[in-house]
């Protein structure tokens, strides 16, 4: 297995850009004389996290995040050894822009747009389909912050669109309350976390249905571990629980593990912060 991650810390033009990237491969190959069952593979999986911050004025702070995933698995045939089609194994497209108020207040407001999506959609040979774009309006408390850790907690009401863009006259709507709550925690200077609780009750939907799954909250819990094991070796851990009941009346699990070298450039002196 051959894995490459890089960490770029960076400001430019007043933004604070966090940068992190990975790229996991494996291989294994069997020819026609091999006495065993197995079979070759070939399997890859590679990640970009983005987080840019940057005051506007003086009192409104724009973050950007932007979380992309995409993996195939390429298998061999047991009987002619001849290699099958790809299959994906991870496929992510997420992308928010939070704009937070910031007062000092108890309570802040704060405006989001999220976007969720995926790079192929092999049910039906479509690129960047289906889209889930999300708008939410409400306040927001910052828990605890410190040099490193912060948990913040967000309230409001939320408008969630669901995008086909074979069907645009299939486009559903679900407007209701959303919380989602975010955590980034440094258990040590080496061991860090970054978590992100998402919460939405709809309350009302553009389209008629027979059906009510569309009442019971759908939750999406992220979870991921940074493991600096050396200086420049990092254990990437990623786990994610959803439950949509639009989709699957199950909790759904995803879940990536990956090892590999890991730099980090330091922040440039003067640097304008948020």
């Amino acid at each position: 297995m051959w894995v490459l991650v890089s960490s770029i810390l960076l400001t430019a033009q007043g933004w604070n850009i966090s940068i992190n990237a990975g790229l996991n491969l494996s291989q294994s190959y069997y020819n026609a004389a091999w006495s065993g069952d197995e079979t070759g593979s070939i399997v890859w999986t590679g990640t970009v996290d983005l987080e840019a911050k940057r005051m506007i004025q003086t009192h409104f702070l724009l973050t950007k995040t932007t979380h992309l995933a995409y993996g195939q698995t390429y298998s061999q045939d047991p009987e002619t050894g001849r290699w099958n089609p790809p299959q994906k194994s991870m496929d992510r497209i997420e992308n928010e822009t939070v704009i937070r108020m910031t007062r000092h207040w108890l309570v802040e407001p704060f405006f989001s747009l999220l976007a969720r999506s995926q790079f192929a959609d092999e049910a039906t040979s479509t690129r960047f389909n289906p889209w889930e774009i999300t708008t939410s309006l409400g306040l927001v408390k910052t828990l605890y912050q410190s040099e490193q850790d912060e948990i913040n907690l967000r309230e409001g009401i939320a408008m969630k669109t669901t995008l086909d863009r074979r069907h645009l006259m299939d486009t559903a709507q679900e407007g209701g309350l959303e919380t989602v709550l975010q955590i980034k925690k440094s258990f040590t200077q080496n061991i860090q976390y970054q978590g992100k609780f998402t919460l939405f009750k709809a309350l009302a939907r553009s389209q008629s249905t027979l059906s009510t799954t569309w009442q019971t909250p759908d939750v999406n819990f992220q979870n991921t571990f940074r493991i600096a094991l050396t200086k420049y070796l990092q254990l990437t851990f990623y786990l994610e629980l959803l439950y949509d009941r639009d989709i699957v009346d199950r909790l759904q699990l995803k879940e990536n593990l990956s090892i590999g070298l890991f730099y980090q450039i330091p922040r440039g002196e003067g640097s304008e912060q948020p």
